[in-house]
């Protein structure tokens, strides 16, 4: 999220605002940012509670994908109790049960793969190199899909969306320049996932 989407309206917001210096810091950790001196931080998925202010940027749909080349290999799931027979590019913040529902159906399914990350951007590498089926924010693959390097496993089934955050401390919306690169962001990610409407 961080290359893909946050460092280029990053640039365009110094472009809008050349005064305004950036120290941009890119993990997937999470991170404190009272005691590292960070004003806002980007964060995904459900927040844990603290002293910490929040504003919901965007939201999308998570997606399981997989590469032709993979598929080719292993084949496609008919059913989600399929998805267990598979390997899986294992992201450290997805938990190893996927939750899928259909209408007023749900499973509960659990995966695990021979390949692990810590990263998003490694998982994306692994999963286009054919190392297994991932879960995947739709707005990161969505190119892929159209272009068909990366197949929508199990279309019909949904996993829980992916909430994004903007995540601050009150002390920092004292800054007019912290509060106009939050406005920013929050119009410049508005409508990142145009499909889920």
């Amino acid at each position: 999220m961080g290359n893909l989407r946050i460092v280029p309206i990053l640039s365009r917001f110094r472009q809008t605002y050349p005064g305004v210096a950036l120290d941009v810091r890119l993990t997937d950790e999470v991170v404190d940012l009272i005691g590292q001196g960070i004003d806002i931080a980007i964060r995904s998925g459900p927040l844990r509670s603290s002293e910490l202010k929040s504003i919901r940027l965007y939201e999308t749909r998570r997606v399981i994908v997989a590469s032709q080349q993979y598929v080719a290999a292993f084949g496609i799931p008919d059913q989600p109790e399929d998805l267990t027979d598979h390997n899986w590019v294992m992201y450290s913040r997805v938990p190893e049960t996927l939750r899928l529902a259909q209408g007023d159906q749900e499973r509960k399914v659990p995966v695990s793969g021979s390949v692990q990350v810590d990263s998003a951007t490694a998982r994306l590498q692994f999963l286009r190199d054919g190392h297994g089926m991932a879960v995947v924010p739709f707005s990161d693959v969505a190119d892929d899909i159209s272009n068909g390097d990366l197949m929508r496993i199990l279309p019909d089934w949904n996993l829980p969306d992916l909430s994004v955050y903007a995540v601050y401390s009150g002390d920092v919306m004292r800054s007019s320049k912290v509060k106009t690169l939050l406005d920013f962001l929050r119009a410049q990610l508005a409508d990142i996932d145009e499909s889920r409407h």
